[in-house]
């Protein structure tokens, strides 16, 4: 089975204050404020390699190649950012796409907590990864008189897209190998002390 995990970077905000919205209300709030996609990441099982999407358009191609979508809030946000910024068809068909998303396997908890939960290894890894990531950008693109050149934002944000797709993957992955049963979801939700 080919599935396929991404994140989306985009300006979507909502304050944690104002609780989780059903998905009506979710997809309301995100028209209403027209949130601008930056770009994504997706890991392809079938070559076994992340591809990065400066388009959304593009991404929802990939997508549609999956058998099963693979996210960390993509229900909620990502595939309603990629909503409103798509026409056609193929978002519509995303929708319906079998999808483990790992907010909701995993009672609401953010991707960091599930990581270190269920694979703090590879969550260090991927963390030391990232910030090597970003010092390099930040040499290649330093700010000048305050303000970041071209491209450094698109790159960072990659960035940071690739480490929570590497996250995504790592925790789908672990909760798999439990079967995904109720073992998995005692791992998920036990408390760390």
């Amino acid at each position: 089975m080919r599935y396929i995990c991404f994140d989306t970077e985009s300006a979507y905000y909502r304050d944690k204050r104002d609780g989780f919205a059903t998905l009506a209300e979710q997809r309301e709030f995100i028209a209403k404020n027209k949130f601008r996609f930056d770009c994504a990441v997706a890991y392809d099982s079938a070559s076994g390699k992340y591809h990065s999407f400066k388009t959304a358009e593009r991404l929802v191609n990939r997508l549609l190649l999956a058998d099963q979508l693979v996210s960390h809030s993509g229900k909620l946000v990502d595939l309603l950012i990629l909503e409103q910024v798509c026409d056609g068809a193929g978002v519509q068909a995303l929708l319906q796409k079998r999808h483990t998303d790992l907010f909701e396997l995993g009672g609401s908890q953010s991707l960091d907590t599930l990581a270190q939960r269920l694979i703090p290894s590879t969550k260090s890894r991927e963390e030391l990864r990232y910030e090597a990531h970003c010092a390099a950008i930040n040499r290649m693109l330093p700010d000048k008189n305050g303000w970041q050149p071209d491209g450094k934002r698109y790159a960072l944000k990659l960035a940071k897209a690739r480490r929570d797709v590497a996250l995504t993957r790592g925790v789908f992955l672990a909760f798999a190998a439990t079967g995904g049963g109720g073992g998995a979801r005692a791992l998920i939700n036990r408390r760390v002390a």
